[in-house]
Order: C-alpha cells, then structure tokens, then sequence
C-alpha cells in the first residue's frame, strides 16, 4: 500500500449557486462545537479543537470567539494534534494529515489494521500508530514510508509516545503492559508494568528521564525511563483517569479523571498545586500552551475549557447550557427574535440585536409565539403558556409524554398543538382555558411526533413522524389531520424531521430522513416536486409569508433558499454550526436559524431576489 499525497485544495467544497453570507448572530457563543471535542492544541494563530464528525475549529484564545473553521469530511474514530499544533492526525484504518492553518489535506498513509494510538516526534517527520493487531509502526510522515514495525502485543495498543530525542518509543497495550523499543535496533530495551486497569495515555517527559502515563485504576504514575521503576504514583484522583497534559518545559502536569476534575502537578517538586473542578462534563482531553501559562481541556458536552493552571483561575465563560438543539421564533411584529436552549430562553430585541430577557428552568426544546402575538409556549420537559412580554407564567398544560419536541399555534382559533418524540399522540389545547381540546392517539402510527404544523387558513393539522426502527419497512409517516372533524385528510408516506405549509396551505413541504425536501400538492394528493442539496439531517423549513421563497436547514450547517415554484436553489449560506430550526420574519425580508450552540442566526434575503 502506497501512501497518498494530496495537493493543497480547500476541504469545503465551495457553494454554489450563491453564497449568502450571515448578516448577525444573536448570543454567539465562546469555545462552543458541535459536538465531543476529542483533540485540541495550542498552535498557529490560537486555540485548535477538532471534534466528532471532523470539525476542525480556530478559537481566538483570549475571547474565546471562532476565528475559522473547516470541515475535514472524515468520520475519524480517532484525532491527535502534533504538539506545535502545525498537523492534525485523523485516524480510521487510515491514517490521514491535515495541515494546520490551512485545514487542508495533506497525506493519505493506508494501514494494516485499525489505528488505535498515534503518536508525533516533534519537530521531525516522524509518527508512530499502534493498532488493534497489537503492532507499533512508525512511519515517515514526509513521504509516507513504513521505517520500522514492532510485534509485542497479542491484544490492542492503546497510547503511545516518542523520546524527547527520537531514539526510543514507549507502548501501552490493552494488557496494562508497558514496553520502550528502540527505534533503530527493533528491539524491546525495557519492559515495566504496576498499572490494573487500561492506559489511555502517556507522555515522555522532555528531560528524556521521565515516563508518564495515566491509568483506568485511577492513578497516574511517573516511571524511571531507564531502570523503569515508578518515582512517584499520583493517586489523588477518585475516579479513571483519562487525559494527560505537560507543559513544554515539563514542570507541569495535567491528570484529567472521570469525576471531570483536572488535577495539576508540579513536576520539580512533585507536589499537587491545583484541582480544578469548573467542568460539569467528562474531560476527552488537555493542552497546555507554549508557556504554559494556559491549560485548555475539550469536554463531551461540546465546550471547551481554560485555566492558569498555576493559580486555577479560570479563563472562559461557564457554559450554562448542555442543550443541543435551539428552538427559534419571532414574534408577529418582528420586533422579539426568542430562542430556547438547553434550560436557558432568551429573547433578544431584532433592531437593537441585545437580549433583553432571559428565563432559566428546566429543559427546553420547542417555542413558538401565538398568532396575535400574546402568548409564547415553550415545550420541553413541560409545556408552559408564557406572556409574550414580561415571560411571567400564564398556565402550565400536562399531558404529552416528555421531552416536548413541537409546538403549534393555529391561525384564527386558540388552539395550540404539541407532540413529544417519546410518543405517537398529539394533544391540543383551547389557550384561553387551558383544557384540552382534542386527544389524537396514535396520530402517526408506529412513530413518535417530530414535527407539526397547522393550516394557514384552517384548523387542519399536519404530524410528521419517524420509526426509528424501521419495523414496518418504511422509516415513518406524514398524517394530516381535520382537528373539528377527527379525521384523517391525508396520509403521506416517509419520515419527517422538519414540515411546513406554504401561505396557500395547498402545499406542504417536508423534509425526509434521507435529506431530501418533498413538496406535496394536498389537494391533488400528488409530489410536485424534490429538493436535493443538503448532506446531513434537515431539522427546519419554513414558506416565506408571501410563498415565493422555501428555505430549509440542518445539521450540515448550510441554509438554503429554493424557488417555491421552480424548485431552484438560488442561495446557499454557510454556518460555522448545526442549525436546528429556521422560521421567516412576517414581512419576509429575513429569516432566522436556531443553532445547536445556543445562538440564533440572521440571513437576508438578498436584494437581488427580493424585487
């Protein structure tokens, strides 16, 4: 197998036919992903993080702001930056280079087996993978060449790590045994073990001295690299220990463990100097700076975190919501954008672009305004009627099985819609009562509720709904419903994530499981038309109010603006996050997208199509 070598072309393809470019973000986020930040390092032009999925993201490292991101485009189960955090190592039954800033591709090695462990020689081409076959290869990153292949494991290796000057190379197995080759000779130059549980990380100390590794039996321990005894055993921690950081010059340690706690270390006099605990989320792992006077750890729950580590001063916002999805609406007279957040709703002025509320309690996941703009329901492990002014409670309602995924207001009546994707039923409200008006069991059979959606003009009610399981052989459903007359009006098959009306309510858009839009003529009971384009899950859709435009978004962070009628895509807008609802300003001059990191985002349509 020979290696690939790639020229340098931009890892995002461009969009076409036009860009559309975000015209605000309203409560942008600092050191927030997409999703498990699993490798992070200091580097060219700040903070690096690449996350689950292949988001590779540059963070201003005192604001915290994104400063540039790119998509890699490869489901690698395993990522590592090179210490200078010039090269980024994605890692499958390939191992694949990116080069940083620039995000591009650099080389594509092809593997033996799977990669489990990757390690970098810093400052020299040099790169060693340990794989499920139990092998250490070490590999010349600069054309690709095999340079040496050691045999010392009959189960899986799991950390590895270079010394300081390229001669040696220290392997952790599934076995808990620990092993130093020589790189030139092949051969094994000290065998040590005392750990009881699996080694998910090392590090050789600078000095070239000093080994550390960190252990499941919750300890870390610093060995002798030459007699390969322990100096010292680092046992304050209550749980695994899963992460390990030091600072270049070595004089500082970083443990992270399972109870989200990073312990830092000073390695000259080996006393413990601080136990940060700031993080509510399990730590995947740690980076110091250049001089060490920062220390950053990714977390699962999408964030990032920063320290002095010295002082244990911490350096970033709190993160006060693990949400993944945003929930957006805005207000009838366009004046209030609300977005719903994890346990957080905040409601921004459009023209001022400040929050001028914000309401804490428990998990949300829907919200929607009222026609005459009076009331705003917000769904999630409950559905509160909220007043749309003050967010001071009007009543609560009880009855769909939680967590409350849609929301929907009917025009010209008080009746309000809601369905939680633990359940096929559906309920809706008289508002002015706040008793229920209607039950529909089973209102897409054998799914549970994702998406509603009602009439313009008439108490008609579409349910869009998924069989995650596939039972039936089909992956859901679309049922459009007469609520007066209990009755079925159509039946649509094909799951929905995301479902719309056009102003007209003669057609619905809805957008499948296989990320196509679908737009059906309800009078004619016909498709009339698909839209293809996006790469991942569509989670909103919404008509312009005057029906002309259709746009859709999903979690592969692009909005796109579609003719109604044609069918034709005219813009394309790129965001640097998930967007996981869309809704259209009722003079139809914007729209805003829900983003899965809490903000909301302001596309303009632009001026060359609003004639």
């Amino acid at each position: 197998m020979s290696a690939t070598f790639l020229p340098p072309v931009a890892t995002s393809p461009p969009l076409s036919p036009g860009v559309w470019p975000v015209h605000r973000v309203f409560g942008e986020t600092s050191f927030r992903a997409d999703a498990e930040v699993q490798a992070i390092a200091f580097g060219p032009g700040g903070l690096w993080s690449v996350e689950e999925g292949g988001g590779l993201r540059q963070w201003d490292g005192a604001t915290g702001k994104l400063r540039a991101w790119h998509e890699l485009e490869e489901d690698a189960t395993l990522w590592s930056f090179r210490q200078d955090g010039r090269l980024l190592a994605g890692c499958t039954a390939d191992l694949i280079l990116w080069d940083l800033p620039s995000g591009r591709r650099r080389a594509i090695i092809p593997q033996a087996a799977w990669i489990t462990a990757v390690a970098f020689l810093p400052g020299m081409d040099l790169a060693a993978t340990g794989h499920d076959d139990g092998l250490v290869r070490v590999w010349d990153i600069a054309d690709g060449t095999l340079l040496r292949e050691f045999h010392g494991y009959f189960r899986p290796v799991s950390a590895l790590a270079f010394s300081p000057d390229g001669k040696r190379i220290v392997s952790a197995g599934e076995d808990k045994l620990m092993l130093i080759w020589s790189i030139d000779t092949g051969e094994i130059d000290g065998l040590f073990g005392g750990h009881t549980d699996r080694i998910p990380a090392m590090i050789w100390h600078p000095d070239g001295r000093r080994i550390i590794s960190a252990g499941w039996d919750t300890t870390a321990r610093v060995w002798d690299a030459e007699t390969h005894e322990p100096i010292i055993l680092l046992n304050s921690h209550v749980g695994q220990v899963v992460a390990l950081a030091l600072s270049p010059d070595g004089s500082l340690l970083a443990c992270a463990d399972e109870a989200n706690a990073v312990h830092v270390w000073d390695l000259n006099t080996n006393e413990e100097l601080q136990i940060l605990r700031e993080a509510e989320a399990e730590i995947r792992c740690l980076a110091f700076n250049e001089d060490g006077t920062r220390l950053a750890a990714g977390r699962a729950d999408r964030s990032l975190h920063l320290w002095q580590p010295v002082s244990g001063e911490c350096l970033s916002d709190q993160v006060e919501s693990t949400g993944t999805v945003t929930s957006v609406a805005v207000s009838p007279d366009g004046r209030r954008l609300t977005g719903a957040h994890g346990n957080v709703l905040r409601v921004w002025g459009v023209d001022s672009g400040g929050l001028s509320e914000e309401r804490h309690g428990s998990e949300l996941r829907s919200v929607a305004y009222s026609p005459d703009g009076q009331l705003l329901a917000v769904g999630g492990e409950q559905i509160e009627l909220l007043n749309a002014s003050s967010l001071s409670n009007v009543r609560l309602l009880v009855g769909p099985e939680k967590p409350i995924v849609a929301l929907a207001f009917a025009t010209g009546t008080p009746l309000l819609a809601a369905g939680g994707n633990a359940s096929p039923d559906v309920w809706i409200w008289d508002t002015r009562s706040g008793e229920p008006a209607l039950l529909i069991p089973d209102a897409v059979p054998g799914c549970t509720a994702q998406c509603l959606a009602f009439h313009p003009h008439k108490p008609v009610l579409a349910v869009g709904g998924c069989d995650w399981y596939e039972t039936n052989g089909s992956d859901g459903l679309v049922v459009v419903w007469d609520v007066p007359g209990k009755r079925r009006e159509a039946l649509l098959g094909g799951g929905a994530t995301a479902i719309a009306f056009d102003p007209t309510g003669r057609r619905l858009a809805v957008a499948g499981l296989d990320h196509v839009v679908r737009v059906w003529d309800l009078a004619e009971r016909r498709l009339v038309g698909e839209r293809i384009g996006h790469a991942d899950t569509i989670r909103g859709l919404a008509y312009s109010p005057d029906g002309r435009w259709l746009a859709s978004a999903g979690d592969d962070r692009t909005v796109w603006l579609w003719d109604a009628e044609t069918g034709r895509a005219f813009s394309i807008a790129s965001l640097s996050v998930q967007a996981t609802s869309l809704v259209f300003t009722s003079d139809g001059k914007a729209l805003f997208t829900g983003n899965g990191d809490g903000s909301c985002s302001e596309l303009r349509i632009p001026a060359a199509l609003s004639d």
